[in-house]
């Protein structure tokens, strides 16, 4: 709801510029919001590949799977958001151009106001769901650290016990029969 609410004070804000700032506008949040949605892609590919398993116990996989299938539909909303934002961008542009009366520029201006409003308000949401995908990875890694750092503790624990069983000779031998 605070998006909702931020949006309409942007889009109240918008429809209160004048016509002679839509040039300026377009050209330098155009060229923004076209790098972030460049970003988005490389980003979706990353989600996806980051879906490894190797030693997670399997609520630890559906936990990472629900994290990151999270990030990757707010990366889609993202993309959508970000072409939708130039979309208006331009169309608002192309009604300045062409001249058609200024409550046309400002209804253009105001519906622009909110596509970008929105788009940075999934971009934040993406920010968060990036660091719980990364608690979700520090918790596996402490798991796997754990797991390692007892494997290597009892491989000494039993290297000192056979050290104390066989103190002339640290290699178990079979016994020999007697003849």
């Amino acid at each position: 709801m605070k998006i909702v609410a931020i949006s309409a004070l942007f889009a109240a804000a918008a429809y209160l510029l004048p016509t002679t700032v839509v040039d300026p506008l377009v050209r330098v949040l155009g060229i923004a919001i076209a790098l972030m949605a460049t970003g988005i892609f490389p980003c979706m590919t990353l989600v996806v590949n980051a879906m490894k398993g190797e030693q997670r116990t399997p609520a630890m996989v559906d936990k990472l799977y629900d994290g990151l299938r999270n990030i990757l539909r707010i990366l889609v909303v993202a993309f959508s958001l970000a072409v939708a934002s130039i979309l208006s961008l331009a169309a608002t542009a192309a009604l300045v151009a062409a001249k058609v009366p200024h409550l046309y520029v400002h209804i253009a201006l105001a519906s622009t106001a909110v596509a970008i409003t929105f788009f940075a308000g999934r971009v934040i949401a993406l920010g968060r769901s990036f660091f719980v995908v990364l608690d979700i990875n520090r918790t596996q890694a402490l798991l796997v650290a754990r797991a390692k750092t007892r494997n290597e503790r009892e491989e000494v624990i039993e290297a000192q016990r056979l050290a104390t069983i066989f103190k002339d000779d640290p290699k178990p031998r079979a016994l020999v029969k007697a003849q």
